[in-house]
Order: structure tokens, then C-alpha cells, then sequence
């Protein structure tokens, strides 16, 4: 496992975590949201490609690409778009998995892994992507990295190892989406958005996306998943960022 990098937000973060607490930040119902539908009230994040390509994520056939070293976003790396280049995406049937590395500042005062010690806010925030009223126009399921449902665990050891050679960070969250084939071709934007987590959940007073990574194949969804129905297209362009109060 490689060094956990430590970004000036995170340092201010352990800062506030040890002498103001958790009231650094005002309180309001926490939630998150993971989507495929580009959300224009995020920007892109930035980092590294590997393999590099047209996307942020450039997958080819069966094997996985990887984004390390993210920043950027509208809120530090709480929240951005995250582009896969994905040309088997193109056909209907086919399951697109993005992975996501999550690294957070809690009442510990120190940064880690959102899977360390197993955090209670793990489960949580999946809870809130999972029942996110933004799910844009198509479901997206968030599954806890280390246990995924059967038929994603060798695409998830896939990951896993990838992003150990490419010296990013374990991965936390796995979302799925199965392409119903009326996406534009080849591609799809993923929208991200932790930052109504801090301040808001378990002590949580810094949140950052460090690092992803995604695979795709022709996967058998669970049969719990497969009847949940897609919201309406418009949902794509009504999507809303929920907004922070003002820290006091």
C-alpha cells in the first residue's frame, strides 16, 4: 500500500478537527450522489491517466483504466466529473464499474482511508448514494469495495491490483451501471458529489476523491437490481448540487 498524500485542504482539515471539532463546519442533512450524466454545476477533476487517451478514463476492451493523483472539482476533490472512455460501452447490455478511492479527516484528527478501521461512514455515504433522489437518468448501485456482490469480484481484484502497480490509494466504493443503449456512444460522465458528507456525517470535517479507476463487461446484474426503474432522461439536465450552508 503506498503513503497516503496529504493535500493542504486535509492539513487544514486535522487542524480544525483538533481545535475547533466538529463545529468548524455548520450542520444540515447530509447526502451524496453518484451519477452517469454530466452535471454542469461540477467541473472536471484532474490527475493522472493511465492509459492515457481522449478520456480521463480510457478503458479498451476488458481491461481497466485508472485517474490517480485527482484534484480540482468544485469543492476541493469532494465533487467533479469524472469522463470514461469506454468503447465497448457502446453496446446495450454492457456494465461500466467505476471504482472510487476515498480519503477523509474524522474526529480521529488524522487523514485515512474512507475503509480504515472499519469507518461507520463507509456504509453511510453508500446509504446515501444508493438512496440519492439525483440519480440522473439511469440507476447507479454503490457497493462497499471489499464486498462486492459475486459477480464483480474478479473485476474488482482486477482493480485492486491495477491501481497497487499504478501506486494509487485502495479503492472504498464500487458504483455499477448497466448501459441500456441510449447514452452517447462510447462514452459516459460520471458525476460526484461528496461535499454535503462534511461537517454533515460521522465526524467528518475533510473529504477528498483521490483516486479511480473503472473496468467494463457484459456482467449478469443481481436480480435485487434489475428491476429498478430509470428516471425520467430529463433528469440529466435537471440534476442540482446540493449546497453546504456557510462554515461558521
Amino acid at each position: 500500500m503506498s503513503g497516503i498524500r496529504i493535500s493542504k485542504g486535509a492539513l487544514v482539515a486535522m487542524f480544525l478537527s483538533g481545535v475547533l471539532g466538529a463545529s468548524a463546519r455548520a450542520t444540515a442533512a447530509h447526502s451524496a450522489f453518484v451519477v452517469v450524466g454530466y452535471d454542469a454545476f461540477l467541473t472536471d477533476f484532474q490527475g493522472t491517466s493511465d492509459p492515457t487517451g481522449p478520456g480521463q478514463i480510457n478503458l479498451t476492451n476488458d481491461q481497466p483504466g485508472f485517474f490517480n493523483g485527482i484534484s480540482g472539482g468544485a469543492v476541493g476533490s469532494e465533487e467533479g466529473n469524472i469522463n470514461v472512455e469506454d468503447f465497448q460501452f457502446a453496446t446495450p447490455g454492457i456494465t461500466e464499474l467505476l471504482a472510487l478511492a476515498i480519503q477523509v479527516v474524522d474526529t480521529s484528527g488524522s487523514l485515512h482511508s474512507l475503509s480504515q478501521g472499519n469507518d461507520p461512514a463507509l456504509a453511510d455515504i453508500i446509504n446515501d448514494v444508493n438512496a440519492s433522489s439525483f440519480g440522473g437518468p439511469y440507476a447507479v448501485t454503490a457497493y462497499p469495495f471489499d464486498n462486492l456482490p459475486q459477480q464483480y469480484k474478479s473485476y474488482g481484484s482486477t482493480l485492486a491490483s491495477g491501481e497497487l502497480q499504478a501506486h494509487g490509494q485502495p479503492f472504498d466504493i464500487l458504483a455499477s451501471i448497466t448501459y441500456p443503449g441510449q447514452f452517447p456512444p462510447n462514452h459516459a460522465e460520471w458525476g460526484i458529489n461528496f461535499s454535503n458528507e462534511v461537517g454533515n456525517l460521522d465526524g467528518i470535517n475533510f473529504l477528498e476523491v483521490s483516486d479511480a479507476g473503472a473496468i467494463s463487461g457484459p456482467f449478469v446484474p443481481e436480480p435485487a437490481s434489475a428491476g429498478l426503474l430509470p428516471l425520467g432522461a430529463a433528469a440529466i439536465l435537471g440534476l442540482r448540487r446540493e449546497r453546504r450552508k456557510a462554515a461558521t
